[in-house]
């Protein structure tokens, strides 16, 4: 490949990000993973590209805090029917690759693993131009929740395709122990041939004093069937029955949110706020400080920003326990938070155990302290140091 072999952390090198959703147009946890670490990566030196669907308006190629962002194809919605559209990532996958094999050449391409068609055409232009390229894992479903998505035959060819797309690059990269484990056990991936780059928290976001306690629950994200809200909504009617009415703010946005709404409606919990996307990090960081106690009731997820985001404000997270939950691998239940059953019942028995604010204090400063070593910065080194081992196949 055409890094220098005196390279260092902070060496002009180009590189592109593949992902078809970008920063903050769309708010979830590849995106903004993405843009954290184009920010570092730029900071210190190198060129970095987004190439994305275009959903933004203006120009096809914009910058933003010097990084490019470059829309290969007009946006499509990325959900149908609350899934992940089967058209759009075909459609971006195509667009993307022919954007790269005729367009600016890269040091390394990093491709983001779902939706997975892209790693297909990253692959073949990687194969054309000897570009190395990495494939960064989210998360990894496998059969049996392949066929819980998409029933049939379109669950085995998801399975199939995620497969395959794990035989494709020069290096893996798993944001989290759960993922890098999965990889080995799930997709046969050898130990040599992926690395551990875990996410990073925003910690100059983070209110510098202390925030008044103004909510007791709160849940900031997506919100997707597979995040299992209705469970923490039934939680909450559970605890107002007992006669423990509490307040708490579900923040975001997604396909859920109306039936979310007239369910704590149909409950009588006027206490429960449904707010849209804070406007800014820092007002994100707000809201999550003001609370007590964080809920993540969600059936999968990779990492979980907002869970580790909690931790870093001092507040602890109940999560539940599910195979596809990598959260629930890192908290550490009873110490930094609560991991429980996935049921309603098992969510209103953490919060209301939580009823002791000695316990809620104990358990945020330990998560706290936990998370203090997740940074950007060193997530955006560890990084590099990958891109410079890796070779053109």
């Amino acid at each position: 490949m055409r890094f220098n072999p005196e390279f260092t952390f902070g060496f002009n090198v180009r590189i592109g990000f593949v992902y078809d959703a970008v920063y903050p147009e769309v708010y979830g946890g590849g995106e903004w993973r993405n843009w954290m670490l184009a920010r570092e990566l730029v900071s210190e030196g190198c060129e970095v590209d987004l190439l994305c669907a275009k959903l933004w308006e203006g120009p096809s190629t914009i910058k933003r805090e010097g990084i490019t962002l470059r829309g290969v194809r007009p946006a499509l919605p990325l959900y149908r029917n609350g899934k992940r559209s089967l058209l759009q990532a075909a459609s971006y996958a195509s667009s993307v690759s022919l954007a790269l094999a005729s367009g600016v050449e890269y040091d390394v391409l990093d491709c983001t693993a779902f939706p997975y068609f892209p790693a297909y055409g990253v692959w073949a232009v990687s194969k054309l131009k000897r570009n190395p390229f990495t494939l960064t894992w989210h998360e990894v479903w496998g059969g049996e929740y392949w066929r819980e998505y998409l029933s049939g035959n379109p669950g085995a060819i998801g399975e199939a395709v995620e497969k395959y797309a794990s035989r494709l690059p020069n290096k893996h990269i798993a944001v989290s122990e759960f993922t890098l484990n999965r990889l080995m056990s799930i997709l046969d991936v050898k130990k040599t041939d992926a690395t551990l780059i875990p996410n990073g928290v925003d910690f100059e976001n983070i209110p510098s004093k202390e925030t008044p306690k103004t909510v007791d629950v709160i849940y900031c994200g997506r919100m997707l069937p597979e995040k299992n809200l209705m469970a923490l909504v039934e939680a909450l009617a559970i605890l107002k029955r007992e006669g423990l009415s509490l307040t708490a703010h579900l923040c975001g946005e997604g396909p859920q949110k109306n039936g979310l709404i007239e369910a704590a409606r149909r409950s009588h919990l006027s206490s429960v706020s449904f707010l849209p996307y804070a406007p800014s990090r820092r007002e994100y960081f707000r809201r999550i400080a003001s609370a007590r106690i964080a809920v993540l009731p969600s059936r999968r997820e990779g990492f979980s920003f907002f869970a580790a985001d909690a931790a870093a404000c001092g507040v602890p997270t109940v999560t539940v326990d599910s195979k596809l939950n990598a959260a629930a691998d890192w908290i550490e239940d009873g110490k930094t938070g609560f991991i429980v059953g996935n049921s309603p019942e098992g969510i209103a028995a953490a919060i209301r155990s939580m009823a002791d604010e000695k316990v809620v204090v104990k358990l945020g400063k330990n998560a706290k302290n936990k998370i203090k070593t997740y940074t950007w910065n060193a997530s955006a080194k560890k990084l590099l140091d990958a891109y410079e081992k890796l070779e053109a196949r």
